[in-house]
């Protein structure tokens, strides 16, 4: 999915869950839950994304082999990246801004970290 705006009045911009081979690029998220909710999706990639606003920006749970460079967070309210066994993955290039916890992981520290 690309070239999209997702504002209020649904919870999640981008919920995957047991998929693969996905890639969310050049997206806006607004005043959301989560602008995108990985579950157990391999394979994927999410970049050059926006979210503003939203109480989690990027939560990317129990799966592998994910790309995510190039997003920026702004004003999340709780995380801007929040990582939990996203295992072999390339979390490159991106920009966090303003949440109280900017990025949260239990991923092993073999996942390298965003730039903030």
């Amino acid at each position: 999915a690309s070239c999209t705006t997702i504002s209020p009045g649904v919870a999640t911009g981008f919920f995957s869950n047991t998929s693969r081979d996905n890639v969310f690029s050049h997206n806006r998220f607004t005043q959301l839950r989560y602008a995108v909710h990985y579950m157990y999706t391999n394979n994927s990639e999410v970049r050059s994304n926006v979210s503003i606003g939203n109480d989690i920006a990027y939560a990317l749970m129990f799966s592998q082999f994910l790309t995510v460079r190039e997003k920026i967070s702004i004003h999340s309210t709780h995380q801007g990246l929040m990582l939990n066994a996203a295992q072999q993955s390339t979390i490159t290039d991106n920009i966090v801004d303003g949440p109280r916890k900017a990025f949260c992981s239990t991923t092993p520290t073999s996942t390298r970290s965003p730039a903030t």
